[in-house]
């Protein structure tokens, strides 16, 4: 499979996403109650034994409901994983991502995208 752009802000989208949801996660009682699909359950751990990782989550929403959670490793569904300014990378790529599709300009003018920003650059 190629690696396009588009493909690396979508796998950089999640990864990000599974570090900072572990804090939205219900209680111990109600996070075994949640079903789990055992394929990615399975996927999860081999990754992180194969890549040596301290751990890992996966928790996949539908119509704002938890409907699988897995954690591998030495995560629990309590942790708390700090992101800090690692969101950065994300909002260049997913920028420089509809630059590549044309709908935006690196040489626009702010005013044009947020109105209250006058004529100003």
């Amino acid at each position: 499979m190629k690696l396009t752009r588009r493909r690396a802000v979508t796998g950089m989208a999640a990864t990000l996403l599974c570090s900072v949801i572990p804090a939205t996660v219900p209680s111990r009682r109600a996070y075994a109650a949640i079903p789990q699909i055992p394929r990615l359950s399975a996927q999860l751990n081999e990754i992180v034994t194969r890549r040596g990782l301290t751990g890992a989550g996966v928790y996949i929403f539908r119509n704002g409901s938890l409907i699988h959670a897995s954690t591998a490793g030495d995560f629990t569904p309590r942790n708390v994983v700090n992101v800090a300014s690692a969101s950065k990378w994300l909002a260049v790529t997913t920028i420089l991502t509809v630059v590549d599709d044309g709908r935006l300009s690196l040489d626009d003018k702010i005013s044009k995208y947020v109105p209250a920003f006058g004529d100003d650059k």
